[in-house]
Protein backbone atom coordinates (compact mmCIF):
# COMPACT_ATOMS: atom_id res chain seq x y z
CA UNK A 1 0.00 0.00 0.00
CA UNK A 2 2.65 2.34 0.97
CA UNK A 3 4.23 1.62 -2.35
CA UNK A 4 1.58 2.39 -4.22
CA UNK A 5 0.55 4.88 -2.35
CA UNK A 6 3.80 7.00 -3.18
CA UNK A 7 2.49 6.89 -7.11
CA UNK A 8 -0.30 8.91 -6.12
CA UNK A 9 -2.96 6.44 -6.01
CA UNK A 10 -5.55 7.65 -3.82
CA UNK A 11 -7.51 4.40 -2.67
CA UNK A 12 -3.95 3.02 -1.14
CA UNK A 13 -3.66 6.82 0.86
CA UNK A 14 -7.10 6.63 2.13
CA UNK A 15 -6.32 3.02 3.10
CA UNK A 16 -3.36 4.39 4.87
CA UNK A 17 -5.29 6.67 6.12
CA UNK A 18 -7.67 4.66 7.32
CA UNK A 19 -5.08 2.69 9.14
CA UNK A 20 -3.59 5.78 10.97
CA UNK A 21 -6.81 6.23 12.77
CA UNK A 22 -6.28 2.41 14.70
CA UNK A 23 -2.63 2.70 15.10
CA UNK A 24 -0.08 5.27 13.63
CA UNK A 25 2.86 3.02 14.29
CA UNK A 26 1.70 1.06 11.26
CA UNK A 27 2.14 3.50 8.64
CA UNK A 28 5.19 4.77 10.10
CA UNK A 29 6.80 1.27 9.88
CA UNK A 30 5.76 0.88 6.73
CA UNK A 31 7.39 4.32 5.58
CA UNK A 32 4.11 5.83 4.59
CA UNK A 33 4.67 8.92 5.47
CA UNK A 34 7.22 9.10 3.29
CA UNK A 35 5.06 8.39 0.32
CA UNK A 36 2.92 11.09 1.77
CA UNK A 37 5.81 13.43 1.48
CA UNK A 38 6.63 12.39 -2.05
CA UNK A 39 3.06 12.78 -3.24
CA UNK A 40 2.86 16.40 -2.23
CA UNK A 41 6.62 17.25 -3.13
CA UNK A 42 6.35 15.58 -6.44
CA UNK A 43 3.13 18.10 -7.97
CA UNK A 44 3.86 16.03 -11.29
CA UNK A 45 1.92 13.26 -10.58
CA UNK A 46 -1.05 14.40 -7.81
CA UNK A 47 -4.10 14.98 -8.34
CA UNK A 48 -5.76 17.68 -5.83
CA UNK A 49 -7.92 14.91 -4.15
CA UNK A 50 -4.60 12.94 -3.66
CA UNK A 51 -2.92 15.80 -2.46
CA UNK A 52 -5.71 16.59 -0.02
CA UNK A 53 -5.45 13.07 1.60
CA UNK A 54 -2.04 12.89 1.95
CA UNK A 55 -1.98 16.19 3.88
CA UNK A 56 -4.77 14.84 5.89
CA UNK A 57 -2.72 11.30 6.62
CA UNK A 58 0.47 13.88 7.37
CA UNK A 59 -1.78 16.04 10.17
CA UNK A 60 -3.01 13.08 11.34
CA UNK A 61 0.24 11.57 12.07
CA UNK A 62 1.58 14.49 13.22
CA UNK A 63 -1.48 15.25 15.83
CA UNK A 64 -1.49 11.17 17.09
CA UNK A 65 2.12 10.43 17.33
CA UNK A 66 5.14 11.96 19.18
CA UNK A 67 7.11 9.34 16.89
CA UNK A 68 5.01 10.46 13.69
CA UNK A 69 5.67 14.30 14.45
CA UNK A 70 9.62 13.23 14.43
CA UNK A 71 9.53 10.78 11.62
CA UNK A 72 8.43 13.52 9.54
CA UNK A 73 10.47 16.45 10.90
CA UNK A 74 13.54 14.68 9.64
CA UNK A 75 12.67 13.86 6.32
CA UNK A 76 14.09 15.12 3.72
CA UNK A 77 10.95 15.95 1.72
CA UNK A 78 9.31 17.60 4.76
CA UNK A 79 10.89 21.37 4.09
CA UNK A 80 9.06 21.04 0.44
CA UNK A 81 5.90 19.95 1.65
CA UNK A 82 5.86 23.05 4.21
CA UNK A 83 6.96 25.06 1.32
CA UNK A 84 3.83 23.97 -0.62
CA UNK A 85 1.67 23.94 2.08
CA UNK A 86 2.54 27.75 2.40
CA UNK A 87 1.35 28.40 -1.07
CA UNK A 88 -1.95 26.44 -1.35
CA UNK A 89 -3.11 28.46 1.93
CA UNK A 90 -1.79 31.49 0.04
CA UNK A 91 -4.20 30.99 -2.60
CA UNK A 92 -7.49 32.05 -0.50
CA UNK A 93 -6.26 35.64 0.01
CA UNK A 94 -6.62 35.75 -3.92
CA UNK A 95 -8.72 38.90 -4.32
CA UNK A 96 -9.49 40.03 -0.88
CA UNK A 97 -6.29 40.99 0.91
CA UNK A 98 -6.72 45.17 0.38
CA UNK A 99 -7.76 46.95 3.29
CA UNK A 100 -11.33 48.90 3.11
CA UNK A 101 -10.81 52.22 2.58
CA UNK A 102 -12.21 54.11 5.07
CA UNK A 103 -11.46 52.40 8.69
CA UNK A 104 -8.50 50.42 6.88
CA UNK A 105 -9.79 46.99 8.72
CA UNK A 106 -8.90 43.90 6.16
CA UNK A 107 -11.84 43.69 3.63
CA UNK A 108 -13.96 40.37 4.55
CA UNK A 109 -11.97 37.53 2.17
CA UNK A 110 -14.06 35.43 0.47
CA UNK A 111 -12.13 32.02 -1.82
CA UNK A 112 -11.95 32.18 -5.41
CA UNK A 113 -13.90 28.29 -5.37
CA UNK A 114 -15.83 26.54 -3.04
CA UNK A 115 -13.86 23.68 -2.62
CA UNK A 116 -11.22 24.77 0.18
CA UNK A 117 -10.59 21.18 1.57
CA UNK A 118 -6.99 20.48 0.18
CA UNK A 119 -6.29 24.42 1.84
CA UNK A 120 -7.64 23.56 5.07
CA UNK A 121 -6.21 19.94 5.13
CA UNK A 122 -2.76 21.76 4.73
CA UNK A 123 -3.66 24.40 7.56
CA UNK A 124 -4.02 21.20 9.75
CA UNK A 125 -0.77 19.73 8.44
CA UNK A 126 0.99 22.95 9.31
CA UNK A 127 -0.42 23.70 12.40
CA UNK A 128 0.15 20.16 13.53
CA UNK A 129 3.87 20.52 12.76
CA UNK A 130 4.49 23.20 14.87
CA UNK A 131 4.86 20.74 17.79
CA UNK A 132 7.88 19.19 16.34
CA UNK A 133 10.81 21.85 17.43
CA UNK A 134 12.54 21.22 14.63
CA UNK A 135 9.76 22.74 12.12
CA UNK A 136 8.54 25.17 14.45
CA UNK A 137 11.65 27.15 14.11
CA UNK A 138 11.44 27.56 10.37
CA UNK A 139 7.34 28.07 10.54
CA UNK A 140 7.50 30.90 13.05
CA UNK A 141 10.06 32.73 11.13
CA UNK A 142 8.07 32.78 8.11
CA UNK A 143 6.54 36.17 7.72
CA UNK A 144 4.38 35.45 5.01
CA UNK A 145 2.95 32.64 6.35
CA UNK A 146 2.27 34.79 9.69
CA UNK A 147 0.75 37.65 7.19
CA UNK A 148 -1.73 34.99 5.60
CA UNK A 149 -2.90 33.43 8.92
CA UNK A 150 -3.35 36.64 10.28
CA UNK A 151 -5.73 37.94 7.56
CA UNK A 152 -7.83 34.52 7.40
CA UNK A 153 -8.02 34.58 11.12
CA UNK A 154 -9.47 38.34 10.89
CA UNK A 155 -11.25 38.72 7.45
CA UNK A 156 -12.11 34.86 5.83
CA UNK A 157 -15.92 34.86 5.29
CA UNK A 158 -15.24 30.77 5.39
CA UNK A 159 -16.12 30.24 9.13
CA UNK A 160 -14.13 26.41 8.40
CA UNK A 161 -11.24 28.97 6.78
CA UNK A 162 -11.53 30.90 9.54
CA UNK A 163 -11.49 28.64 12.11
CA UNK A 164 -8.12 26.27 11.01
CA UNK A 165 -6.55 30.11 10.61
CA UNK A 166 -7.20 30.37 14.38
CA UNK A 167 -6.15 26.98 15.82
CA UNK A 168 -2.64 27.72 13.75
CA UNK A 169 -2.76 31.16 16.18
CA UNK A 170 -3.46 29.40 18.95
CA UNK A 171 -1.29 26.42 18.79
CA UNK A 172 1.47 29.28 17.83
CA UNK A 173 0.44 30.86 21.00
CA UNK A 174 1.25 27.81 23.18
CA UNK A 175 4.91 28.58 22.43
CA UNK A 176 5.41 32.57 22.10
CA UNK A 177 5.80 33.20 25.38
CA UNK A 178 7.98 30.01 26.18
CA UNK A 179 10.12 29.32 23.14
CA UNK A 180 13.78 30.77 22.37
CA UNK A 181 13.77 30.56 18.77
CA UNK A 182 14.04 33.74 17.49
CA UNK A 183 10.53 34.47 16.05
CA UNK A 184 8.37 37.07 14.34
CA UNK A 185 5.40 36.32 16.54
CA UNK A 186 5.04 38.29 19.80
CA UNK A 187 2.36 38.46 22.52
CA UNK A 188 1.67 41.59 21.23
CA UNK A 189 0.68 40.61 17.78
CA UNK A 190 -1.01 37.99 18.31
CA UNK A 191 -3.02 39.39 20.99
CA UNK A 192 -3.85 42.56 19.21
CA UNK A 193 -5.04 40.19 16.13
CA UNK A 194 -7.21 38.28 18.81
CA UNK A 195 -8.71 41.07 20.55
CA UNK A 196 -9.88 42.32 16.89
CA UNK A 197 -12.01 38.58 16.16
CA UNK A 198 -13.80 39.30 19.67
CA UNK A 199 -14.51 43.10 18.53
CA UNK A 200 -15.91 42.51 15.48
CA UNK A 201 -17.98 39.49 16.57
CA UNK A 202 -21.59 41.20 16.00
CA UNK A 203 -21.17 42.16 12.86
CA UNK A 204 -19.62 39.00 11.07
CA UNK A 205 -22.72 37.22 13.09
CA UNK A 206 -25.13 39.93 11.52
CA UNK A 207 -23.15 39.59 7.78
CA UNK A 208 -23.45 35.98 7.46
CA UNK A 209 -26.91 35.02 8.95
CA UNK A 210 -27.74 37.40 5.54
CA UNK A 211 -25.81 35.87 3.61
CA UNK A 212 -27.09 32.29 4.44
CA UNK A 213 -30.75 32.68 6.22
CA UNK A 214 -33.61 31.38 4.64
CA UNK A 215 -36.43 30.85 6.41
CA UNK A 216 -36.66 28.75 9.71
CA UNK A 217 -33.65 27.11 7.89
CA UNK A 218 -31.38 27.57 10.88
CA UNK A 219 -33.88 25.73 13.05
CA UNK A 220 -33.82 21.71 13.64
CA UNK A 221 -31.28 19.09 13.43
CA UNK A 222 -28.72 19.88 10.88
CA UNK A 223 -25.88 17.23 12.57
CA UNK A 224 -22.93 18.68 11.28
CA UNK A 225 -23.88 22.21 9.38
CA UNK A 226 -23.71 24.43 12.11
CA UNK A 227 -20.91 22.14 13.69
CA UNK A 228 -18.48 25.51 12.76
CA UNK A 229 -20.20 28.51 13.85
CA UNK A 230 -19.39 31.82 15.41
CA UNK A 231 -19.55 29.89 18.77
CA UNK A 232 -16.77 27.90 17.66
CA UNK A 233 -14.43 30.28 16.68
CA UNK A 234 -15.03 32.86 19.58
CA UNK A 235 -14.36 29.68 21.74
CA UNK A 236 -10.73 29.04 20.07
CA UNK A 237 -9.74 32.68 20.02
CA UNK A 238 -10.88 32.13 24.02
CA UNK A 239 -8.16 28.97 23.91
CA UNK A 240 -5.39 31.22 22.54
CA UNK A 241 -6.22 34.05 24.96
CA UNK A 242 -5.62 31.24 27.66
CA UNK A 243 -2.03 30.40 26.61
CA UNK A 244 -1.21 34.28 25.95
CA UNK A 245 -2.81 35.62 29.33
CA UNK A 246 0.26 35.55 32.21
CA UNK A 247 1.90 37.55 29.57
CA UNK A 248 -0.35 39.63 28.07
CA UNK A 249 0.18 44.03 28.78
CA UNK A 250 -2.27 45.27 31.17
CA UNK A 251 -3.70 47.41 28.38
CA UNK A 252 -4.47 44.74 26.50
CA UNK A 253 -6.04 42.59 29.36
CA UNK A 254 -8.37 45.82 30.02
CA UNK A 255 -10.08 45.29 26.61
CA UNK A 256 -9.46 41.78 26.23
CA UNK A 257 -11.88 40.80 29.87
CA UNK A 258 -15.05 43.20 29.06
CA UNK A 259 -15.15 41.83 25.37
CA UNK A 260 -15.46 38.39 26.75
CA UNK A 261 -18.08 39.77 29.44
CA UNK A 262 -20.40 40.87 27.07
CA UNK A 263 -20.08 37.72 24.61
CA UNK A 264 -20.32 36.13 28.37
CA UNK A 265 -23.61 38.05 29.03
CA UNK A 266 -25.02 37.35 24.88
CA UNK A 267 -24.52 34.08 25.11
CA UNK A 268 -25.89 33.17 28.42
CA UNK A 269 -28.80 35.21 27.70
CA UNK A 270 -29.76 33.58 24.47
CA UNK A 271 -29.37 30.68 26.42
CA UNK A 272 -31.44 31.61 29.14
CA UNK A 273 -34.14 32.94 27.60
CA UNK A 274 -34.77 31.75 24.18
CA UNK A 275 -37.61 29.82 23.73
CA UNK A 276 -37.09 28.69 20.36
CA UNK A 277 -33.24 27.71 20.15
CA UNK A 278 -31.17 27.43 16.32
CA UNK A 279 -28.87 25.73 16.21
CA UNK A 280 -26.44 27.95 14.83
CA UNK A 281 -26.45 29.70 17.82
CA UNK A 282 -26.92 26.98 20.28
CA UNK A 283 -23.73 24.94 18.87
CA UNK A 284 -20.58 24.83 20.33
CA UNK A 285 -22.80 27.63 23.53
CA UNK A 286 -21.01 24.96 26.37
CA UNK A 287 -17.88 25.67 24.35
CA UNK A 288 -17.11 28.98 24.35
CA UNK A 289 -18.54 29.32 27.78
CA UNK A 290 -16.51 27.38 29.73
CA UNK A 291 -13.26 28.81 27.61
CA UNK A 292 -14.58 32.06 28.81
CA UNK A 293 -14.88 31.46 32.40
CA UNK A 294 -10.91 29.58 32.21
CA UNK A 295 -10.23 32.69 31.24
CA UNK A 296 -11.78 34.82 34.01
CA UNK A 297 -10.76 31.77 36.74
CA UNK A 298 -6.96 32.44 35.71
CA UNK A 299 -7.72 36.17 35.55
CA UNK A 300 -8.93 36.07 39.41
CA UNK A 301 -6.25 34.79 40.69
CA UNK A 302 -3.87 37.72 39.19
CA UNK A 303 -3.21 40.75 41.34
CA UNK A 304 -3.72 43.03 38.60
CA UNK A 305 -6.49 41.37 36.27
CA UNK A 306 -8.77 40.83 39.84
CA UNK A 307 -9.18 44.84 40.21
CA UNK A 308 -9.62 45.18 36.49
CA UNK A 309 -12.97 42.56 37.24
CA UNK A 310 -13.62 43.85 40.40
CA UNK A 311 -12.92 47.86 40.24
CA UNK A 312 -12.80 49.24 36.83
CA UNK A 313 -15.29 46.90 35.14
CA UNK A 314 -17.37 44.88 37.71
CA UNK A 315 -19.91 44.10 34.84
CA UNK A 316 -17.30 41.14 34.76
CA UNK A 317 -18.54 39.78 38.34
CA UNK A 318 -22.32 40.64 37.72
CA UNK A 319 -22.22 39.00 34.70
CA UNK A 320 -20.61 35.84 36.43
CA UNK A 321 -23.02 36.07 38.98
CA UNK A 322 -25.85 35.81 36.91
CA UNK A 323 -24.72 32.97 35.27
CA UNK A 324 -25.11 31.17 38.86
CA UNK A 325 -28.49 32.74 39.70
CA UNK A 326 -29.66 31.62 36.20
CA UNK A 327 -28.75 28.07 36.98
CA UNK A 328 -28.17 27.03 33.14
CA UNK A 329 -28.32 23.64 34.30
CA UNK A 330 -31.78 23.43 35.22
CA UNK A 331 -32.77 25.21 32.25
CA UNK A 332 -30.80 23.04 29.67
CA UNK A 333 -31.89 19.54 31.06
CA UNK A 334 -35.60 20.65 30.94
CA UNK A 335 -35.49 22.14 27.28
CA UNK A 336 -33.36 18.71 26.60
CA UNK A 337 -36.43 17.04 27.81
CA UNK A 338 -39.70 19.35 26.32
CA UNK A 339 -37.87 20.34 23.34
CA UNK A 340 -35.90 17.95 20.26
CA UNK A 341 -32.43 19.13 20.51
CA UNK A 342 -31.06 21.30 17.94
CA UNK A 343 -28.38 18.97 17.09
CA UNK A 344 -27.46 14.97 17.76
CA UNK A 345 -27.75 13.54 21.17
CA UNK A 346 -23.64 13.34 21.26
CA UNK A 347 -22.86 16.82 20.74
CA UNK A 348 -26.20 17.89 23.18
CA UNK A 349 -24.10 15.87 25.79
CA UNK A 350 -20.89 17.50 25.08
CA UNK A 351 -22.83 21.07 25.00
CA UNK A 352 -24.03 19.95 28.64
CA UNK A 353 -20.83 18.77 29.98
CA UNK A 354 -19.03 22.28 29.19
CA UNK A 355 -21.59 23.71 30.48
CA UNK A 356 -21.02 22.17 33.53
CA UNK A 357 -17.85 22.87 33.41
CA UNK A 358 -18.12 26.76 33.03
CA UNK A 359 -20.55 26.66 35.90
CA UNK A 360 -17.93 24.92 37.82
CA UNK A 361 -15.60 27.15 36.71
CA UNK A 362 -17.46 30.27 37.45
CA UNK A 363 -18.21 29.10 40.54
CA UNK A 364 -14.51 28.67 41.92
CA UNK A 365 -13.95 32.18 40.15
CA UNK A 366 -16.23 33.71 42.76
CA UNK A 367 -15.39 31.64 45.25
CA UNK A 368 -11.16 33.28 44.74
CA UNK A 369 -12.79 36.77 44.41
CA UNK A 370 -14.86 36.95 47.37
CA UNK A 371 -11.96 36.24 49.84
CA UNK A 372 -11.60 40.04 49.93
CA UNK A 373 -14.10 42.49 50.07
CA UNK A 374 -14.92 44.72 46.94
CA UNK A 375 -12.55 47.54 46.65
CA UNK A 376 -14.61 50.79 47.41
CA UNK A 377 -15.55 52.59 44.57
CA UNK A 378 -17.25 56.36 44.04
CA UNK A 379 -20.64 55.98 44.57
CA UNK A 380 -21.72 58.08 42.18
CA UNK A 381 -20.08 56.11 38.80
CA UNK A 382 -23.16 53.27 40.35
CA UNK A 383 -20.61 50.61 41.19
CA UNK A 384 -21.67 48.69 44.79
CA UNK A 385 -19.32 48.67 47.48
CA UNK A 386 -19.78 45.31 48.84
CA UNK A 387 -20.76 41.86 47.94
CA UNK A 388 -24.18 41.78 49.59
CA UNK A 389 -25.20 44.64 47.31
CA UNK A 390 -24.15 43.14 44.14
CA UNK A 391 -25.63 40.47 44.35
CA UNK A 392 -29.13 41.98 45.88
CA UNK A 393 -28.10 43.98 42.40
CA UNK A 394 -28.25 41.14 40.08
CA UNK A 395 -30.86 39.62 41.46
CA UNK A 396 -33.51 42.32 41.21
CA UNK A 397 -32.41 42.95 37.55
CA UNK A 398 -33.03 39.06 36.61
CA UNK A 399 -36.45 39.57 38.14
CA UNK A 400 -37.57 42.92 36.75
CA UNK A 401 -40.15 42.90 34.10
CA UNK A 402 -37.58 44.39 31.70
CA UNK A 403 -35.45 40.94 32.32
CA UNK A 404 -38.69 38.78 32.21
CA UNK A 405 -39.82 40.23 28.92
CA UNK A 406 -37.17 39.31 26.86
CA UNK A 407 -38.33 35.46 27.68
CA UNK A 408 -40.25 34.13 24.80
CA UNK A 409 -43.03 31.78 24.49
CA UNK A 410 -45.31 30.26 22.18
CA UNK A 411 -48.26 31.81 21.81
CA UNK A 412 -51.36 30.84 23.87
CA UNK A 413 -48.40 29.67 26.48
CA UNK A 414 -48.59 31.59 30.15
CA UNK A 415 -45.50 34.44 29.88
CA UNK A 416 -45.58 34.14 33.68
CA UNK A 417 -41.52 33.05 34.54
CA UNK A 418 -41.12 32.10 37.93
CA UNK A 419 -38.61 34.69 39.82
CA UNK A 420 -34.99 33.52 40.12
CA UNK A 421 -34.03 32.11 43.82
CA UNK A 422 -31.93 34.18 46.08
CA UNK A 423 -28.10 33.37 45.89
CA UNK A 424 -28.49 31.31 49.20
CA UNK A 425 -30.58 29.16 47.78
CA UNK A 426 -29.02 28.80 44.61
CA UNK A 427 -25.79 27.78 46.17
CA UNK A 428 -27.59 25.64 48.70
CA UNK A 429 -28.57 23.64 45.84
CA UNK A 430 -25.28 23.81 44.50
CA UNK A 431 -23.33 22.82 47.65
CA UNK A 432 -25.80 19.31 47.95
CA UNK A 433 -25.19 18.64 44.34
CA UNK A 434 -22.83 15.22 44.98
CA UNK A 435 -22.87 14.99 41.19
CA UNK A 436 -20.02 18.24 40.81
CA UNK A 437 -17.55 18.03 44.27
CA UNK A 438 -15.83 20.62 42.82
CA UNK A 439 -18.49 22.85 42.29
CA UNK A 440 -19.96 22.15 45.61
CA UNK A 441 -16.97 22.82 47.51
CA UNK A 442 -16.70 26.16 45.76
CA UNK A 443 -20.16 27.09 46.65
CA UNK A 444 -19.76 26.36 50.29
CA UNK A 445 -16.62 28.16 50.35
CA UNK A 446 -18.86 31.45 48.46
CA UNK A 447 -21.41 30.93 51.39
CA UNK A 448 -18.78 30.57 54.07
CA UNK A 449 -17.20 33.77 52.90
CA UNK A 450 -20.32 35.75 52.45
CA UNK A 451 -22.06 34.88 55.39
CA UNK A 452 -24.57 33.60 53.43
CA UNK A 453 -25.17 29.94 55.64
Amino acid sequence: LSLVAAEGELSAINALLEACQVDPSMVLDVDGHVSALHVIADQTIVSKVAEKSCFELLASLCSRSKAGRAAIGDSEECHACIQHASECINQLLKGGDSADGESGAPKPLTPEREDVTTELAAMSFISSLLQNQGCRSGILQDEDMKETFDKLALGSEDYSVQHSAILFLATCARFTSTCTEDNIYSVEDISSTLLAILNSSQSRRKRRQVATSSGLASFGDFRESHQCNENLILASVCKAIACLLPYTAEDQVSQILPALSAIWNDTVDFQMNASKKTASRTRNSGLLTYNISSIFLLASSNPGMKLQMTTKDPSIVSNLLRLILSNPMTQIEKRSVNQPPPFPDEALDQNKLYWRGALTQTLQCIATLTMEPLPHNDVDSGHCECWEDLISKVETELNSPKNVSKVRRPFGMSQLVPPVESMSVVLQKLVDDASDPTGSVAAARIMEQLSLS
